[in-house]
């Protein structure tokens, strides 16, 4: 019904003479018709065979949209919607030979909204000059709509009848039921026809609910799934217990239109669950405050399969540490041979039970005398499996009254100078006997009192629920708390102990209180040197990347983004990387870039310059030393082998190592362990290695001044870091960085660098590489006293001058051949290349430069 009525042409008004006979009849009946308007919300209305309003009420007005006076200008045939029109016209010709009719209407509203009304009609003939139609009708569209929804709520409810067994309920937007299954009929003993149509709180008990069904559902109809795992309701057969889901409901559009909500019946279960816990409640109390000890050991292995807290008590140890340890570890070493031999027969099926009598040793050392009855668990004629131990502790019968005193007279000696108190207290935890006091406190402070008496209600309440347990349970326990005294504040460490009599019956405590504040505090300042000092460490390491540059590698040469390429790939794994090149091309930075792209980045990266430290001390620096190894060692130091365990270990300068100590590091890098100096101990360590050298390793090994087998270690993958003069297209970044770097050290604005003078930088040789260049521009902004960068260029000129005349034949040749690669641009071949020029073949030029270790590409520009 969402068709809207076009903008038609209204009817003209109707002539005087036409509407005679309504007023007529409206004279007459003056009295009725004012009653009906005044009072009705049916549609009252005259109209006459060609289907004009001559009357009409308010109500049918206010609900069509329309004044009365529209209503009266406008053809009924107008209201009715356009499908149904033809039906007026039958309704018209049926009345006026009928002379009444009845029936239904599909009107429309000015909104275009579809309204169903039932209507009554009767044709008047007497006294009219002409028929009238006088007629009542009703609008019965939410009824048609209810009965539509009731008879789709029948057959939704006849198709889950079909196919569930559960309760379902489904609400409408307005939450009022339209499906009620029969299980919900059985359930709640409400039918079908009684509950639909009722709003929820009509159908559930608000005084036993224990949630908000209220809130769940409208969380539903927002589109929301809740789940209520259990739920008690009311039912005429008492209290039931279900689990519900309540879930939107919706069209084919994906609108909610409701909630469905799904019931299980799960009485059954829960009553079997609550036997079942209570079942568990009674063995478990029975058997966690035994008087004996119980266990359960595997036959077939003699290890423990589990223990109830008394024979953990009697054992010293926690069931954790019991299940899995065989029982002779506990067993006196003197009583194993006759236990063993019983529980041999016990394997073998011989016996199903025995008993004995036999010492348990605790992990103190403390012996416990027990009587113990061993039953056989698994059912006749089958296999051992597994069998019970029942223990009582029988110490007390063991020990002689004397044996008692002299044991209390020993302790007394052992705790006499010691920081341990001792202490008993009777079942209304009243101190009976204290040993051992600290210094300002008396026996008379304490005998015969409580804690609270002593330390004040709040005090003592919180030491009474220390060992009020101990006292129920006969369970020894430890437990550190604090206490404040005459305004000091301690921390005490107490371990208590039931007390017995020899029935068994635990008629007070024993205690062992040790004051553990100082020990407290150094724990708290070593805690907080730690944490200091790995703050060091971060600080120190970001420190170390700051200064060197870490992270932000100049350059955008191609020799350099080969370098790069190489360390990208070899950094995630854990290859050995050899870094080569000269003095000052960056080998440290590259090898941090390294360990910053690796799986070790969160560790330490460790470093060792080989040539700084003298050879005989080199092999203490790595491997580190135990007191006393050599002179002058007054205590153990950690070598940096050990100190790079889990990180990265970066040896600069490999090539100085001392032939005497290569083997050595060879044997590390094998098997990954090694001693320290005067020490027998075999440390694993698990390092990742970076070596860098300037030096030429191959003819070392010739010459014999280095291990031919250490350096093919090393040589896992190397990476050849170019010098400056190959990278002249980074010179200029260079240059720009250093200079912002030590203008900002010393608080220098720096903006301009001259051209010739940038020219120069980019053209000269600089053997030093890259730490030649910082050290010069250092210099420069040092010198600098305005925004343009003022270099002593001459020095460097003269630096130039004499490094050439240092050179050696091999040197000269390999400048004169990168000169002329400048000039020509890198270019080899044709006439202006530098083959040409050289007066060389290209293949021999080539050979040369393979040679030399010179790239054309980095004077390609």
């Amino acid at each position: 019904m969402d068709l809207h009525p076009g903008q038609e042409k209204l009817s003209s008004p109707l002539k005087a003479t036409e509407l005679e006979p309504g007023r007529r009849v409206f004279q007459e009946n003056d009295d009725w018709y004012q009653d009906l308007v005044e009072h009705s919300q049916d549609l009252l209305c005259v109209h006459d065979l060609e289907g004009r309003f001559l009357s009409v009420n308010h109500a049918p007005a206010r609900l069509l949209g329309y004044s009365v006076e529209e209503l009266m200008q406008i053809p009924m045939r107008e209201f009715i919607a356009p499908e149904f029109r033809h039906e007026f016209d039958t309704y018209l010709d049926r009345i006026q030979r009928q002379g009444e009719d009845r029936g239904l209407l599909v009107v429309m509203t000015r909104s275009g909204e579809r309204r169903i009304w039932e209507y009554t009609n009767t044709l008047r003939r007497e006294g009219q000059a002409k028929p009238v139609v006088s007629g009542i009708a009703r609008d019965v569209t939410e009824q048609k709509r209810a009965e539509k929804l009731a008879r789709e709520a029948a057959e939704l409810n006849r198709h889950i009848i079909a196919s569930t067994s559960e309760g379902i309920v489904v609400y409408d937007c307005n939450l009022r039921c339209v499906v009620w299954n029969p299980f919900m009929e059985q359930l709640m003993g409400i039918p079908a026809s009684s509950a639909i149509g009722k709003v929820f709180r009509e159908l559930i008990s608000f005084e036993v609910r224990g949630h908000e069904p209220e809130v769940e559902l409208k969380r539903a109809l927002l589109g929301h799934t809740i789940t209520v795992p259990d739920e008690e309701l009311p039912t005429p057969s008492g209290p039931r217990w279900v689990s519900s889901r309540k879930g939107p409901l919706r069209n084919a559009q994906g609108e909610v239109t409701g909630v469905i909500v799904t019931l299980q019946d799960i009485s059954v279960r829960k009553d079997a669950e609550a036997r079942l816990r209570a079942s568990e409640n009674r063995y478990r109390a029975l058997y966690e405050r035994s008087p004996v000890g119980v266990c359960w050991v595997d036959t077939k292995t003699g290890k423990f399969l589990g223990a109830n807290p008394k024979f953990c008590e009697i054992a010293g140890l926690e069931e954790e540490e019991m299940v899995g340890r065989h029982f002779k570890t506990i067993t006196h070493p003197e009583d194993l041979p006759e236990n063993l031999d019983k529980f041999s027969l016990l394997q073998q099926g011989i016996t199903r039970h025995y008993e004995m009598e036999k010492r348990y040793v605790r992990p103190d050392g403390s012996l416990r005398w027990v009587e113990a009855e061993i039953v056989a668990m698994w059912p006749e004629g089958e296999k051992p499996d597994w069998h019970m131990a029942i223990v009582q502790d029988i110490t007390e019968r063991k020990q002689a009254a004397e044996a008692l005193r002299q044991s209390e007279q020993r302790f007394r000696v052992a705790l006499s100078g010691s920081p341990i108190k001792v202490f008993n207290q009777d079942r209304d935890l009243r101190y009976t006997w204290v040993y051992n006091l600290q210094e300002g406190w008396s026996e008379g402070d304490y005998l015969g009192k409580t804690d609270e008496e002593i330390f004040g209600p709040e005090v003592g309440a919180r030491m009474r629920a220390i060992k009020q347990p101990v006292l129920d349970s006969g369970q020894s326990k430890r437990q550190e708390f604090s206490l404040t005294v005459h305004g000091e504040t301690y921390y005490c460490d107490i371990t208590i102990e039931a007390l017995l009599n020899s029935a068994g019956e635990v008629q007070g405590i024993n205690c062992a209180c040790v004051d553990v504040t100082r020990l407290r505090e150094v724990t708290e300042e070593l805690r907080l040197a730690k944490e200091k000092l790995s703050e060091e460490k971060l600080y120190l390491e970001e420190a170390i990347d700051a200064e060197l540059g870490f992270g932000e590698i100049i350059g955008h040469s191609s020799a350099l983004k080969e370098v790069m390429q190489k360390v990208a790939r070899v950094a995630p794994s854990d290859a050995t990387v050899l870094l080569l090149g000269e003095t000052g091309t960056g080998k440290e930075l590259v090898a941090r870039e390294v360990h910053h792209r690796s799986s070790r980045r969160g560790k330490s990266f460790i470093k060792v310059n080989c040539a700084a430290i003298p050879s005989g001390l080199l092999e203490s620096e790595l491997f580190g030393h135990e007191k006393g190894a050599f002179t002058g060692a007054i205590a153990r130091k950690l070598g940096r082998l050990e100190l790079a365990d889990g990180g990265t270990l970066f040896l600069d300068e490999i090539g100085e190592i001392p032939l005497s100590l290569q083997p050595k590091l060879l044997r590390v890098l094998q098997d990954m362990e090694f001693e320290r100096l005067g020490g027998t101990q075999t440390i694993k360590t698990n390092f990742r290695l970076i070596a860098a050298t300037n030096r030429d390793l191959l003819q070392s090994m010739r010459s014999n001044e280095f291990r031919s087998d250490l350096y093919y270690r090393l040589n896992v993958f190397p990476i050849i870091l170019p010098p400056l003069r190959e990278r002249r297209d980074d010179i200029r970044l260079l240059v720009e960085h250093f200079v912002r770097k030590f203008a900002a050290q010393m608080k220098k604005k720096i903006t301009h660098i001259p051209s010739k003078m940038m020219e120069l930088l980019v053209r000269s040789e600089w053997p030093g590489n890259i730490r030649e260049l910082e050290n010069f521009l250092e210099r420069s902004v040092i010198l600098t006293s305005g925004p343009v960068l003022q270099a002593p260029l001459a020095e460097l000129e003269a630096k130039t001058d004499w490094d050439r005349s240092s050179f050696t034949l091999h040197d000269e040749e390999r400048h004169h051949i990168v000169k002329v690669l400048r000039e020509c641009h890198g270019r080899l071949g044709g006439a202006d290349g530098a083959a040409a020029r050289l007066g060389l073949k290209r293949t021999t030029l080539q050979s040369k430069l393979d040679r030399l270790g010179i790239k054309p590409a980095a004077y390609r520009v």
